[in-house]
């Protein structure tokens, strides 16, 4: 019997450290081959899935999966971390393998 070897997730972009300016929300955004699904983790909590926005795109590395999420300066202001809001996503392939994004962190202008 084969051992499917596990195949771990590729960032191909990560979140962006960003301001928000005049409440207008920040979009960040994941994308990730060799992955079956993404999802953000700010604020030392999992982002709820309905929050993110998911699509697909083909490229020459396979299929990309594409999530965004929006923040927005009322989820700064009632934030609790000291160290500032932070968000990172997390990817998961078809095969278990996990790849974390390194981490952004949003603050008001």
């Amino acid at each position: 019997m084969m051992v499917q070897p596990i195949e771990q997730p590729q960032f191909l972009q990560e979140p962006q450290s960003s301001f928000i300016f005049e409440n207008r929300p920040v979009t960040l955004t994941c994308k990730a081959i060799r992955t079956r699904q993404i999802f953000f983790h700010c604020d030392n909590k999992w982002v709820p899935e309905h929050e993110h926005t998911k699509s697909t795109d083909q490229s020459d590395k396979g299929t990309v999966i594409v999530t965004s999420i929006d923040i927005t300066s009322y989820q700064l202001e009632s934030h609790i971390d000291p160290d500032g809001f932070k968000c990172f996503c997390q990817a998961w392939s078809a095969t278990g393998g996990t790849a974390k994004s390194r981490p952004a962190t949003i603050e008001i202008a």
